[in-house]
């Protein structure tokens, strides 16, 4: 979510400015346009993410895949139960642990209510948490009126997903603690070994190699420019 500044114009021909929180401009015209504005500027607001780091919202409020999953399962469970729409909506966001997926509950709650919203154009606006297929499904299931069936068909993608991306992290687990203590083995040879060789070489006037060379040129490099490398 962003803030945006905007300016309008009311019903009565009356100029509005304002901030507004949303997904993007297009979802902020959305917005004024329902409320009876005509919205002439959209400008998100500045900020220091905004500004250094445009992808760490994304990132930050990206929804994992445990919780998608009982997101779904809740969800279906309700709806095979005959629970009203809304009232699933209300009760899942009560229920969200994650407070962006109760964001996007409660954002997609007024889209249905407020804006007349089809549920699948509802989930669209909100790739962060629904893939293009989660978004198929669910239009595939509101056309055919077979919801909680289609449902139940996303869980098990989403559930085998879930387990193949749980056997990779296992997998690539043990080569990635080898990597760190082969680099902390490195940086220790290079910075507390090296020196020590390169005294007896001094001393005994012999000839430094080839690859120890680029070693000392390594390790002077870390010694005299380690900020670089931290920054």
């Amino acid at each position: 979510m962003a803030i945006f500044y905007y300016n309008a114009i009311d019903e009565d021909g009356n100029s509005q400015t304002g901030e507004m929180e949303a997904e993007s401009a297009n979802a902020v015209r959305d917005s004024l346009l329902l409320k009876g504005f005509l919205p002439l500027k959209v400008k998100r607001k500045a900020g220091f993410l905004n500004a250094l780091l445009p992808d760490f919202q994304k990132v930050a409020t990206q929804i994992k895949l445990r919780d998608l999953i009982l997101f779904t399962k809740q969800f279906r469970t309700m709806k095979k139960a005959g629970v009203p729409l809304m009232d699933i909506f209300h009760t899942l966001e009560d229920q969200a642990q994650n407070i962006s997926m109760k964001k996007i509950i409660n954002s997609i709650s007024k889209d249905l209510q407020d804006g007349g919203l089809s549920l699948y154009s509802a989930f669209q606006k909100y790739p962060q948490a629904f893939s293009q297929l989660y978004c198929s499904v669910i239009q595939a299931g509101e056309t055919s009126g077979r919801l909680h069936d289609v449902l139940q068909h996303i869980i098990d993608i989403l559930e085998y997903e879930q387990k193949i991306t749980s056997e990779i992290k296992a997998v690539l687990r043990y080569p990635a603690i080898v990597l760190v203590f082969l680099v902390i083995a490195f940086f220790v040879l290079l910075i507390v070994v090296l020196p020590k060789f390169l005294h007896i070489f001094k001393m005994r006037g012999i000839k430094i190699p080839l690859p120890t060379q680029i070693c000392v040129f390594m390790y002077t490099f870390i010694c005299t420019y380690w900020y670089i490398l931290f920054g």
